[in-house]
């Protein structure tokens, strides 16, 4: 539902309709200074209209004048380099979290300004201030974190409205505000909370002088409990204690959910002072009422974080290689799945090689690698703590899919893909990845999920990549480069990208040194289509574009002198290339400021295209494969579906193409296992065309009570093929019911009619009737159309005195027994 919500937004941005049409929407995920990432090509403004549909890293500070900024996907500071703030000022912008996760390392400063917060998103900034006439949502679902002083200035207009959760990890302060806080959601700090004049907290204006704090808990008393357990799964936690309230009335209550919803009343004694829970298996919040001169203070909720009696984390030590750390008494090995949770004394820290299989950082968790030691991973990682590499290396070694993903962008020192399932991808990454030194490729297909991953932190420090095997999809490859010269076809250069089914390499290259280094980057889009188009390049006209393509954008100050740079495309899957001497290396309709075409190179199934003399504006482009020979190398023909079903005589196979070039025909096979084909018909192509085409076959020959897998072979005049989908046909005996009689129970009122409800055929198609007594005896018996068996059937059934009768109905096998009653 939220991807087709934002399809439909996309739409209305790039037709104008109920947003503005200047509106600077994301067209790919990058950098947020990266002005290819914005579609109007210009980063954006302060008084900007901003749409962000794609994850962006932000990499600069970000103010607001009177501009809107819409952010539909996450938006990231990286931890750990600048700390980037978020000023939304006097001219009344609007910052609008829609949906995802939003960060900001550094300050944030909103005055005169509207901030939504918005359900199921989270905006997490630095120390905040706020000034008059600011208004704050947060909705219910929505998250506000701030890490560091909460100020509340706000002495004009405007509103705070929490229907969710705001959590200060800091202090708060109202000191001359008269802007209250108000809502149904909640409203924590790690410090304390001070209000003046008008100011409240959901009503109250009291204050809380001693950390933690909640709004919900600003009576004229304090109601506080003890801290956070991390327990072994099985576990009964230390006795809950809380401080004493004066005529107090308590209640303990309990949720399993979250923090804050699902409380219901404790088991076991849950109205006195403390609590004792019981022996608990999974993670549970413990929360305090206590009622108190008509005002209810509710504590801060504590958290027990259940871990698993196997790989759970209880902290005894630091030392991840310790045993007594463990809940087992056992250091993990490679299927072992671990859990880091906070409310332990100590995080864990690597001092020796290590392994497990999944491993799950939890909110407020960190887990350090030091030195130069290897954790080498069999399972997924799940980062939504702090994960630190230091100068290590981490080895993703699995044997079926894994996840690399969580909150928090994973920063690597060094990260080697050796995932050997054979199923792709084999990596799968939910987040973006920096990969700070060297990351190498030893096989493994990596799905980036439309995240960026970037090797290398500036041109001085440029990382490196080493590629045995293995690509990246569905996202972009960042490197940084020095400006140390590359040779085309070196690693040095190489940007291994592809699709999900074809292996579609770009590689940079420059033969003297650069003026400045940089940033490029490099990702793939896919497409089965081909267009015919018509520009020279060079002595040449190119007649056939394959429509995948290559975006390549430059950044970070990369620039070049008189010397330009030279691009190689290269890949499989392109359909039908006679000779690689008929490619070229072109824009979508030009070669305009791409410098020359160079000769081709590689084999026809897996061709070499070469462009060299491209300045640093001309390596900004996307970049297709074209040809100059329509009839040697025309490039595929554009199959839109391919479909089959069952019939009454067969296996109809029904298939539709948009354009066709040199289609001589289209081989039929079949197989019964999905792996050996043969043939079993051919229908003639339309070789050379430009409409839709419709194709049918049905396949006589075959079981009524057996599966068939199909797939077509579709070769060119030059005798070139290319191989479809495969599909499968299931046996009747997997497609329930091809019968149906109505109405039943039936009546001379409503005579019976018998259907061939899963089927294209019409009244006239050809089966056998019987109609039998329950004890055995034919009562009737016919061959014919369904159309005449249904006009005898209306006066042999007429005739039928009250009961239960079987119908058999057989298309040249036995296909239906069926009830009917009679009344």
């Amino acid at each position: 539902m939220i991807r087709s919500m934002l399809r439909i937004f996309v739409v209305l941005v790039i037709m104008g309709i109920g947003i503005q049409v200047k509106a600077q929407t994301t067209i790919s995920s990058g950098n947020w200074t990266d002005p290819t990432v914005w579609s109007t090509g210009v980063v954006p403004g302060g008084a900007s209209t901003v749409n962000v549909i794609n994850p962006l890293v932000i990499d600069q500070n970000i103010t607001i004048t009177t501009g809107t900024y819409s952010l539909f996907q996450n938006a990231t500071d990286l931890p750990g380099g600048t700390a980037y703030t978020l000023t939304v000022n006097t001219a009344g912008g609007t910052f609008d979290v829609k949906a995802g996760m939003t960060t900001f390392e550094g300050a944030a400063s909103w005055n005169n300004s509207t901030i939504f917060v918005r359900n199921g998103a989270t905006l997490i900034v630095g120390p905040l201030s706020i000034g008059n006439n600011t208004t704050i949502t947060v909705e219910s679902g929505g998250t506000l974190i701030v890490n560091g002083n909460f100020t509340n200035n706000n002495n004009g207009t405007g509103s705070f409205s929490d229907a969710g959760l705001v959590q200060v990890n800091g202090n708060y302060s109202a000191p001359v505000g008269n802007v209250s806080l108000s809502g149904s959601g909640n409203f924590f700090t790690t410090g304390t909370i001070t209000t003046t004049g008008s100011s409240n907290i959901f009503g109250s204006t009291n204050d809380c002088g001693t950390g933690p704090c909640s709004g919900n808990n600003l009576c004229s008393f304090s109601n506080s409990v003890t801290a956070n357990q991390t327990l072994c799964s099985g576990s009964i936690p230390v006795a809950l204690a809380g401080n004493v309230v004066a005529s107090p009335t308590y209640n303990w209550e309990s949720s399993t959910a979250s923090s804050i919803s699902g409380f219901g009343l404790a088991s076991g004694t849950n109205n006195a002072q403390n609590y004792t829970p019981p022996s608990l298996t999974q993670t549970t919040w413990y929360r305090r009422k206590a009622t108190s001169g008509g005002c209810t203070g509710i504590s801060i909720p504590l958290q027990m974080t259940i871990v698993p009696s196997s790989g759970g984390w209880i902290g005894t030590t630091s030392n991840w290689n310790t045993a007594s750390n463990w809940c087992n008494s056992t250091v993990p090995i490679s299927t072992t799945d671990v859990s880091i949770s906070t409310g332990v004394a100590n995080m864990p820290q690597m001092t020796a090689a290590s392994n497990c299989r999944d491993l799950i950082i939890n909110p407020g968790a960190t887990v350090t690698i030091n030195g130069a030691n290897t954790l080498s991973i069999f399972g997924s990682l799940t980062d939504n703590g702090t994960f630190t590499t230091n100068n290590s290396s981490v080895t993703f070694s699995g044997v079926a899919q894994q996840t690399i993903g969580g909150t928090s962008p994973i920063i690597f020192n060094n990260l080697t893909i050796n995932n050997s399932s054979v199923i792709s991808p084999q990596i799968l990454t939910t987040n973006f990845i920096n990969v700070n030194n060297a990351f190498t490729m030893t096989t493994g297909d990596i799905n980036l999920s439309s995240y960026n991953l970037t090797i290398g932190t500036a041109a001085g420090s440029a990382g490196s990549l080493t590629w045995s095997a293995g690509k990246l999809f569905i996202g972009n490859l960042t490197r940084w480069f020095n400006t140390s010269t590359i040779a085309v076809g070196n690693v040095s250069g190489l940007f291994p990208v592809g699709s999900s089914t074809d292996y579609r390499p770009f590689y940079i290259g420059y033969t003297s040194a650069l003026t400045t280094g940089g940033t490029i980057r490099v990702g793939h889009t896919n497409a089965a289509t081909t267009s015919v188009v018509s520009f020279a390049d060079g002595g040449s006209t190119v007649v056939r574009r394959q429509d995948s393509f290559w975006t390549v954008a430059t950044g970070n100050g990369l620039s070049v002198g008189a010397t330009p740079f030279n691009v190689r495309a290269e890949g499989t899957g392109f359909g039908t290339v006679g000779a690689v001497t008929d490619l070229r290396l072109v824009r979508v309709g030009d070669v305009t400021g791409i410098g020359t075409s160079a000769a081709s190179a590689g084999t026809t199934s897996n061709p070499q295209v070469n462009r060299t003399g491209l300045a640093v504006a001309g390596l900004t482009n996307n970049f297709y494969i074209g040809s100059i020979n329509a009839v040697n190398s025309p490039l595929p023909i554009t199959l839109l579906s391919f479909t089959g079903k069952r019939v009454p005589s067969g296996v109809e196979l029904n298939w539709k193409t948009a354009q066709e070039i040199n289609n001589d025909r289209f081989e039929i096979e079949q197989s019964l296992d999905g792996y050996e084909f043969s043939k079993v018909g051919t229908l003639n192509g339309f070789g050379n065309s430009n409409q839709v085409h419709e194709y049918k076959f049905i396949d006589k020959e075959v079981l009524l009570t057996s599966r068939y897998y199909y797939r077509l072979r579709q070769v060119d005049y030059n005798g070139t093929a290319h191989f479809s989908n495969t599909i499968v046909a299931l046996a009747l005996s997997e497609l329930g019911p091809q019968w149906a009689v109505f109405p039943n129970p039936s009546s001379s009122d409503h005579p019976l009619q018998v259907r061939l409800t899963n089927s294209s055929q019409d009244d006239s198609h050809v089966v056998q009737m019987a109609l039998y007594s329950l004890d055995g005896r034919i009562l009737f018996k016919s061959v014919g159309s369904l159309r005449l068996l249904n006009q005898q059937a209306e006066n042999d059934f007429a005739n039928l005195p009250s009961g239960v009768y079987l119908i058999q109905i057989a298309d040249g096998e036995v296909r239906e027994n069926l009830r009917i009653v009679r009344y």
